[in-house]
């Protein structure tokens, strides 16, 4: 037993030191600890401080109204081009995913959307759908691995992983998160959510070898995370535009696309030549969550915007407004004036009662007789032993 034990701690000491070791780690663990480190490098060094100072919590200033003038309601965020210098500072509200949606414009100035399919061997519940590159956030940022991941590094690891851009593209993680910078001319706009970050990024540079290396990677790669989008599809712009305004139900939408053929030709029917590739004209079902977070977007509703105004917050906007109901009055008690006289209100006049007529009698029935049932006679109650007993002796 103490010889098992041995073993196990040695097997758990050894695994520890290699998951911990950015050098040993493997795969996309090493990737995203050099792309931490290489953040956190770029991060200043915040000024020593008192005892004194520490122990008082800083308070922004806070800006004075004028008399006469309303509160604004809508408070600016912090400048979001500044990514770059503060890798830590994220928006200041909580969301749960980050996804990227790239497109890109054709030599007839028509937008294509860049669309992944949820692979059927997956355990998504809305596999065989067609959504962004995203996924969840994950929780291992920082050097002690106990921070949240910034808004920016969560949609651009989703994207580094699930289009496998370090195969299909030759982009490395930290070159990933230089692409989408809200600060570069590639990412159009930001949609951000409570429960979400969606960058719209046009891709025009790498979409060639994306669509040419990308089913070679999926075959190659031994990343699961990699593994959960198995197609790629085109999507017009303004078709997903025109569903959207049509059609306020967000699941089983489904539009026209064009679907990368994959290595197997047998799957595609009448195959198109386009971007140098085989692409299949077939209809696709889109997630119901993409059509859901794209809505407000593309139906233009109202937005509160950032300091960078590629940047639009609609969460306030679209949450349900709490109703509630009105307080019942009081009851008012009605006190008469000592001046208003008393209403004396006479009894009407009582009509006289008609007496009613007696109905003809009705013949009853002759009450039907039960046959008695015979009486059992009981047998009267024998003495006890006891009674019989001293019977017996008196009579001696």
């Amino acid at each position: 037993m103490l010889k098992t034990k041995n073993v196990i701690f040695t097997l758990a000491f050894l695994l520890n030191i290699i998951t911990n070791n950015p050098i040993l780690a493997k795969g996309g663990q090493r990737n995203k600890a050099q792309a931490q480190q290489q953040l956190l490098q770029q991060q200043p060094v915040p000024a020593r401080q008192t005892p004194q100072a520490q122990q008082r919590p800083q308070q922004a200033p806070q800006q004075q109204v004028a008399r006469g003038q309303q509160q604004p309601q809508l408070q600016q965020l912090p400048q979001a081009h500044q990514q770059t210098q503060t890798p830590l500072e994220i928006i200041n509200y909580r969301f749960g995913a980050g996804s990227v949606l790239p497109f890109f414009t054709d030599s007839n100035g028509i937008k294509y959307l860049i669309l992944s399919r949820e692979s059927e061997r997956g355990r998504s519940k809305d596999k065989g759908t067609y959504d962004d590159f995203g996924g969840s956030r994950d929780y291992d940022f920082g050097p002690l691995k106990n921070e949240p991941e910034p808004y920016y590094f969560a949609a651009a690891r989703e994207f580094y992983e699930e289009a496998i851009l370090k195969d299909s593209c030759g982009l490395s993680l930290s070159n990933t998160i230089k692409f989408i910078d809200v600060a570069s001319n590639n990412t159009h706009h930001v949609i951000a959510f409570s429960s979400g970050i969606i960058y719209i990024t046009d891709f025009s540079l790498y979409k060639d070898a994306l669509f040419k290396n990308f089913y070679t990677a999926l075959r190659n790669t031994k990343n699961r995370h990699s593994r959960e989008k198995d197609r790629i599809a085109l999507v017009n712009w303004q078709t997903i535009e025109t569903l959207i305004n049509n059609d306020p139900i967000n699941s089983g939408r489904t539009v026209t696309a064009l679907v990368l053929c994959p290595p197997r030709r047998s799957l595609c029917k009448n195959p198109l030549t386009l971007y140098g590739q085989q692409w299949s004209e077939e209809t696709i079902t889109l997630r119901p969550w993409l059509v859901k977070k794209l809505r407000p977007f593309f139906m233009n509703k109202p937005y509160q915007e950032d300091v960078n105004n590629k940047i639009r917050r609609y969460d306030q906007f679209t949450r349900k407004p709490v109703i509630t109901p009105a307080p019942m009055p009081a009851p008012q008690r009605i006190t008469p004036s000592p001046a208003q006289a008393p209403v004396v209100v006479k009894p009407a006049a009582v009509a006289p009662a008609v007496k009613a007529t007696p109905a003809a009698k009705i013949p009853q029935r002759a009450a039907v007789q039960q046959p008695r049932l015979p009486q059992r006679k009981l047998a009267p109650q024998r003495p006890s032993w006891w009674d019989r007993f001293w019977d017996w002796v008196d009579s001696k």
